[in-house]
């Protein structure tokens, strides 16, 4: 595979109430609605940010989202005909500071390479080697 695309899917670490106000923004202008029909959910969203400053415990839920994110999009290469590798193991800290994230609010979560599959590639057409699926699924009745 040539990768011609390298993806760096990374979490919002930095949110405050203007990040609020331009999403809300955002519904109205999409939906086609008056912010003011939207007083409940703006509300519901600061109340959150209020009550819920990022720490930790956010930043691992908006990885699992950041993963969501990546199955999709890895879904979508395979409908294309392009081939896509995910990659872990290696290091955030190195990555935001190599692309500024940080300064920019955001870290690395996961990594991945996107490109047409290389004609020279033997294992290409090569069966696919996985465990049966009685090995890896139990059935609950």
């Amino acid at each position: 595979m040539v990768a011609s695309l390298f993806v760096v899917l990374a979490i919002i670490t930095v949110i405050n109430y203007e990040d609020g106000d331009r999403y809300i923004d955002r519904v109205a202008e999409v939906r086609q609605t008056s912010k003011d029909s939207l007083a409940g959910l703006e509300n519901a969203i600061k109340g959150f940010l209020k009550d819920h400053p990022f720490s930790q415990q956010i930043d691992a839920w908006a990885a699992k989202q950041v993963y969501l994110a990546l199955g999709f999009f890895l879904y979508s290469a395979a409908l294309l005909g392009i081939d896509a590798c995910p990659m872990e193991g290696f290091l955030p800290d190195k990555v935001d500071e190599v692309l500024g994230l940080p300064e920019q609010g955001y870290s690395a979560v996961v990594l991945c390479a996107a490109g047409y599959r290389s004609e020279a590639d033997r294992l290409a057409s090569a069966a696919k080697v996985r465990y049966k699926t009685e090995a890896v699924v139990q059935y609950i009745d």
